[in-house]
């Protein structure tokens, strides 16, 4: 991944046991994982590298109990702040060090699914 000629695919992807494991759709976060990991399984098929990151950051980092007494869509940020006192808790600061470790030096395109 430290070879700059070769095209870097990332998704960064915080953990949704909800989603990602148990099918809910009460968010995206599925979705969006399988769309980076697919993503990055077509960068790699035609030459370059497809990363996927996951972090261990399991309902913005308030934890499972927390995360589930907030779990209607539709009002999901509000719950989580009443019940925890933070709309979100994950510390974004560390992500950079996982990049560095594996010797990326630049990102061509990140997954998205977003505009």
């Amino acid at each position: 991944m430290s070879d700059d000629s070769v095209r870097l695919s990332l998704r960064i992807h915080d953990e949704c046991n909800g989603s990602d494991v148990f099918g809910s759709d009460i968010c995206t976060c599925r979705p969006y994982l399988i769309f980076g990991i697919e993503e990055a399984v077509k960068e790699a098929q035609n030459g370059g590298s497809g990363v996927v990151i996951y972090f261990r950051k399991e309902g913005r980092a308030l934890g499972e109990v927390t995360k589930r007494g907030a779990d209607r869509a539709s009002d999901y940020f509000t719950r989580t702040e009443n019940i925890a006192g933070v709309k979100d808790m994950r510390f974004q600061a560390l992500m950079p060090d996982i990049l560095h470790w594996l010797g990326v030096k630049k990102i061509d395109r990140m997954l998205s699914m977003s505009k």
